[in-house]
């Protein structure tokens, strides 16, 4: 008998801890789910209210840096000429977002906004979305405290450029959990076919050979920064007004030397390139040239479809089309042009191929000189023989060196 008490006594401490950890479980499972269910009636922003997928059943638990809301740091959403600052609100909910690839479920990561939709008035701003913070997601998971309660919805600036927007969901409550699913950039093998203004596809057997060189990217922001969906908060005092850039700035990486093109089947495998995202646009490029001539530039955007055509002016040809005025020297205008084309995607699965889209690829011609007008000029193929340029030389002003 006296063992039976102990035992009985340990048999309703282990019921007792069952009970508090089911009911933690529920709990804590309880708030994983966005709150289901409308806005209050006639509320102009209901268009926002289709749910994220809630994130019940999460991949992996991942630390993860958690911000903190920040009052006294307004949204840069808006910089207004008067300075006024749009300071955003602050609560005591606790936001987890997790973040995977629609077409791996793997987690993914990168910048993203988090907005705050029909966010109320304050003395110097309407009502209207704001910019509530910009999170760096990794690993799958980015955390955010100290926000109100409300609807938000994330603007993935690391998603592919056309995707479809996400979902908006509502915070509440100590914890709210969301699973978000991002459609990203394609990552594509990238294969370049060059035609001949006569129509002649290059195959690689002509001689001399044609070397490469890789001429880096260029990268500018995107129109798609700052999300479509936005209702915007105008400053009340109707002094000022806000410009969103929709293009623009951006930087340059080069490469390196020159070396014999790469052909498979006909074409010129360039490598991988990534697709645009939100937030920015790439335009990858690559120096052409045969023997030790005039190199050309072919610019590429890549779009996901892996096959892309650009015409390939002979340099020469190019040269022997400019008028110049009798005093200068050819050798040393020609130095200074200035010679790329413009690569267009094949989409194959839509019928079109390198016959049919190398006319719509086009070449621009840029002259910079100082004794010269600067002139830039395009060919489009498909709308005739490449024209002459005309170059004139540059009338000097009076009292200027």
């Amino acid at each position: 008998m006296r063992y039976l008490l102990p035992l009985g006594i340990l048999l309703a401490l282990g019921i007792a801890w069952l009970t508090l950890g089911g009911t933690q479980v529920d709990r804590e499972r309880s708030d994983l789910s966005p709150v289901r269910g409308p806005l209050a009636s006639g509320d102009q922003r209901s268009q926002h209210l289709a749910l994220a997928a809630p994130g019940d059943s999460p991949r992996q638990e991942v630390d993860a840096d958690i911000l903190r809301v920040d009052p006294t740091n307004p949204s840069e959403q808006a910089t207004p000429s008067s300075g006024t600052k749009d300071i955003v609100e602050t609560g005591s909910c606790r936001l987890e977002l997790r973040f995977s690839s629609r077409l791996t479920g793997e987690p993914v990561g990168g910048k993203v906004d988090l907005w705050r939709i029909d966010a109320p008035a304050n003395h110097h701003w309407s009502r209207g979305d704001q910019l509530q913070a910009s999170l760096v997601v990794r690993d799958g998971v980015a955390r955010v405290e100290d926000l109100p309660e409300g609807w938000f919805r994330t603007h993935e600036l690391f998603a592919a450029e056309a995707s479809e927007p996400s979902e908006a969901f509502y915070v509440k409550g100590p914890s709210t959990r969301v699973q978000l699913i991002v459609d990203m950039p394609k990552v594509e093998q990238v294969a370049l076919y060059l035609v001949l203004p006569s129509g002649v596809v290059l195959d690689g057997t002509e001689q001399p050979a044609l070397q490469v060189r890789p001429g880096g990217w260029s990268a500018l922001h995107s129109a798609n920064a700052k999300p479509a969906w936005r209702t915007e908060r105008l400053e009340k005092d109707g002094d000022s007004f806000n410009l969103i850039g929709l293009g623009g700035g951006g930087g340059m990486r080069s490469g390196s030397r020159w070396s014999d093109l790469d052909w498979k089947e006909g074409a010129i495998s360039l490598g991988t390139m990534n697709g645009a995202d939100r937030e920015m646009v790439k335009h990858h490029s690559f120096k052409i040239r045969r023997g030790a001539g005039h190199h050309i530039t072919v610019s590429i955007q890549p779009t996901g479809s892996g096959s892309y055509v650009a015409v390939l002016p002979d340099p020469e040809e190019v040269f022997g089309r400019l008028e110049l005025p009798a005093e200068m020297d050819r050798t040393l205008v020609t130095s200074d042009l200035w010679i790329t084309v413009t690569a267009v995607p094949v989409e194959r699965e839509q019928g079109q191929s390198v016959a049919s889209e190398w006319r719509a690829s086009k070449a621009t011609l840029r002259l910079w000189r100082d004794d010269v007008e600067n002139r830039t000029q395009e060919w489009h193929p498909g709308l005739g023989p490449m024209p002459w340029t005309r170059v004139q030389a540059k009338v000097p002003v009076p009292g200027e060196e």
